[in-house]
């Protein structure tokens, strides 16, 4: 999805990729493709996009114009993004998890399961400069059966991700790992994603489930390292996957995949078996967003049910609410950095909305509205900053921007008991003389916080 923002003097200094470009197939390589099972490719085009394959087992691709038509190379890579920043935690001691627990520290060590049938919940919390909900994770190890993960709406920076079956050797009987999303999240792994698991259940109940029932888009995995996914019963899979090495997955004719994979190096797929089917979530990838580093996906949009409470509605839980969160990106689809110092104003306006003013005095009131305020004024700064150290002293630029804030101010106040919060809010303000800092680009790492400034340098970065 590409948006026209401030008209098109702004958008023709972006160059960042449409997230399609990316993810053109449900399977898109760019170095090769090797099948080595019986797969059906379901909602492709008429060639998957990669520069090599190898397609002797005859998969089948079925688009819409292809149907039973084998699978052929495009010849050209598909789009790729650069290598994202890891976060190291930094702890290191190793946890045994024996029991049933929920993280939610920022930093977590070396994390080995090694008792059966647990629910292990990561609850990334709020961490200050980063938009959205991070924790970071030394490692996961398991070496149980029957665990369930679940990983509330955030970022989750892990070393290293690998479940072990209990047996290389010999089948072990119902023993499965799921992966379970409460909200958009998002894994970044720095060494190596690999689920393996050995079993000898049911062929038609998936031992590895990932997402299910979920849309693709509310599961997004990065790796840096090799992804591996084995089992010799059934996956079932709904996410978007970017591998910046190679992607092996093994599974029975049972097995389902739905979304997207990319692979920068090898993507093998399946062994001496079919391995079932694989499906290109086309209208989910038309919907996520790239600033040429990392994908996102938007919240739903909560409509008339966002508008119930005075706080409406903020599922991935990142302090902007769902409906604004839409607003901002689809303005600005393009630019981390305009969205985070936007997010940054609406964050303050919906602090004023919801804050309560009616127990204390008339001078506490003003000294609490104004504090806000301040902040305010601090926020509208650094975007004025951005705003020209991008593009300029131009009046047009900054008039549009202006017009956009308007707009976000009536999309937050859009009830009319947020209305009325808002007047109170504006209210206690009469009278007062307020200052701002000049807008300045030169001094944008005086003027923003650093996680702003530092996402204005990587756009920078990634113009060139």
């Amino acid at each position: 999805m590409r948006k026209i923002l401030l008209g098109s003097l702004i958008l023709s200094g972006f160059l960042y990729a449409n997230s399609t470009e990316i993810f053109p197939d449900v399977l898109s390589s760019e170095s090769v493709i090797n099948f080595y099972s019986t797969v059906e490719i379901k909602d492709s085009g008429e060639d998957l996009v990669t520069p090599k394959m190898d397609n002797k087992n005859k998969a089948k691709c079925e688009g819409s114009l292809f149907k039973d038509k084998f699978c052929e190379a495009s010849g050209e890579s598909p789009k790729a993004l650069k290598e994202f920043n890891f976060l190291n935690s930094s702890v290191s001691e190793s946890i045994e998890i024996d029991s049933d627990i929920t993280l939610n520290a920022e930093n977590i060590g070396n994390m080995v399961i090694t008792k059966d049938n647990l629910t292990i919940t990561f609850d990334a919390p709020n961490v200050n400069g980063l938009f959205s909900r991070t924790q970071k994770i030394a490692s996961i190890i398991d070496e149980a059966k029957n665990t369930s993960f679940i990983f509330k709406a955030g970022d989750y920076y892990i070393g290293e991700f690998e479940v072990i079956s209990q047996s290389s050797k010999k089948k072990v009987v119902h023993d499965r790992i799921e992966i379970k999303t409460d909200g958009n999240s998002r894994f970044f792994i720095k060494d190596k994603f690999e689920i393996t698991k050995n079993t000898n259940s049911n062929p038609k109940d998936a031992v590895i489930v990932i997402n299910k029932d979920k849309s693709s888009k509310e599961l997004m995995i990065y790796s840096l390292g090799d992804i591996n996914i084995n089992t010799t019963a059934s996956f079932n899979i709904n996410a978007l996957v970017y591998s910046f090495a190679n992607f092996d997955i093994v599974g029975n004719p049972q097995s389902s995949f739905s979304g997207a994979i990319h692979s920068k190096g090898e993507l093998n797929i399946g062994n001496k078996k079919s391995i079932g089917e694989f499906i290109y979530d086309s209208d989910v990838i038309s919907e996520i967003y790239s600033d040429g580093f990392k994908l996102y996906s938007l919240p739903t949009d909560p409509k008339e049910k966002g508008k119930k409470t005075l706080e409406g509605i903020d599922n991935n839980r990142n302090g902007v609410r769902d409906d604004v969160e839409i607003f901002v990106t689809e303005k600005f689809p393009d630019s981390s950095a305009l969205q985070i110092a936007y997010f940054d104003e609406a964050r303050l306006f919906q602090e004023a909305i919801v804050t309560e003013y009616n127990e204390l005095t008339k001078k506490e009131n003003q000294l609490k509205a104004r504090k806000i305020g301040d902040r305010l004024r601090i926020t509208a700064t650094c975007r004025k900053t951005i705003l020209f150290k991008k593009f300029g002293r131009k009046d047009e630029i900054y008039s549009k921007s202006y017009k956009i804030l308007e707009e976000m101010e009536d999309k937050v106040a859009n009830t009319f008991e947020r209305i009325k919060k808002y007047a109170k809010f504006n209210a206690l303000h009469s009278g007062g003389t307020f200052t701002s800092p000049s807008a300045d680009p030169e001094k944008i790492d005086e003027l923003c916080p650093s996680y702003v400034a530092e996402t204005v340098k990587e756009e920078e970065e990634n113009e060139k």
